[in-house]
């Protein structure tokens, strides 16, 4: 494989893993969590929608993931080489507040999820426009 079949690889990936995420997302965005079963459905979606976010930002990367990491795992990777990731995750003990057993409410589950996910989109929009950047030979 060359470099621009890498690169055009990468970036499917990471389109595949950024749709995916808006889609879960969305479908959050459409729970009304009026009892227990539909809140577990809307953090679940949440937590998904923020794993695929992470993995298009990994994918950017050149960092693989695979299908079994769970969200605390993708999270802790990207926050690995984004400081500021890693100061709202730690800040906001937002590892906790998405744990699918969390007991904080929804609206503070959907404030850090939100702050979680501008910031993992950023990253991808940064990575993405750099990357024709690790493609190109060196002069």
């Amino acid at each position: 494989m060359d470099a621009s079949q890498l690169q055009q690889r990468l970036i499917e990936t990471a389109d595949q893993y950024h749709f995916t995420a808006e889609e879960q997302w969305e479908a959050a965005a459409g729970v009304d969590p009026v009892n227990d079963e539909l809140a577990f459905e809307f953090r679940r979606l949440v937590r998904a929608a923020l794993a695929f976010y992470a993995r298009a930002a990994l994918a950017l990367e050149m960092i693989e993931t695979d299908d079994e990491q769970i969200l605390e795992e993708v999270l802790e990777i990207v926050a690995e080489n984004e400081q500021e990731l890693a100061d709202v995750l730690e800040r906001n003990d937002a590892l906790a507040v998405l744990d699918e057993e969390s007991t904080g409410t929804l609206s503070q589950l959907f404030s850090v999820a939100e702050a979680v996910r501008s910031l993992l989109l950023q990253r991808s929009n940064q990575l993405a426009a750099s990357l024709g950047s690790h493609f190109t030979p060196e002069e």
